[in-house]
């Protein structure tokens, strides 16, 4: 039997859920914003600024060159049942590009990635998407990232 300072193994197994249950919390992303560290760099760091953030901001989008239709499968799926908001990618909208499959694609990606990331949602559209740092934005067309 497990007895740590008057504990019996109960209460400690009690404990140590509610611990992980906090841990398992505080990592999760459960707000939909991304969280940031910032890291005393001292004085003397490059930009001047005493602090800097260590966070990755991730983006869903279309491998280049994947297979037009596993990407209008992707596209359809995300704006369909993974109800990802797909008007910014409608005639008229600021993320609009005729003709431009894999644009549309990786906006429709990233929309149903960052609402669902948290949940358990993944970026893999039957391999016709991947996960960068580069921010996909461009004008008016504004992709969110975690």
């Amino acid at each position: 039997m497990l007895a740590v300072r008057g504990l019996n193994s109960k209460m400690l197994e009690k404990r140590l859920h509610g611990c992980l249950l906090l841990l398992v919390f505080l990592l999760a992303d459960v707000s939909g914003s991304r969280a940031e560290t910032a890291v005393d760099l001292g004085p003397d760091s490059e930009d001047g600024s005493k602090r800097r953030s260590l966070a990755t901001t991730m983006f869903c989008v279309a491998k280049q060159g994947a297979d037009a239709t596993a990407l209008q499968a992707g596209l359809n799926w995300a704006c369909g049942q993974g109800r990802a908001n797909c008007a910014p990618i409608q005639p008229g909208g600021p993320c609009y590009k005729q003709n431009d499959l894999e644009a549309l694609a990786s906006y429709a990606y990233n929309d149903y990635y960052q609402k669902n990331f948290a949940t358990g949602g993944s970026c893999g559209f039957n391999g016709t998407a991947t996960t960068t740092t580069s921010d996909p934005s461009s004008g008016q067309c504004v992709f969110t990232g975690r």
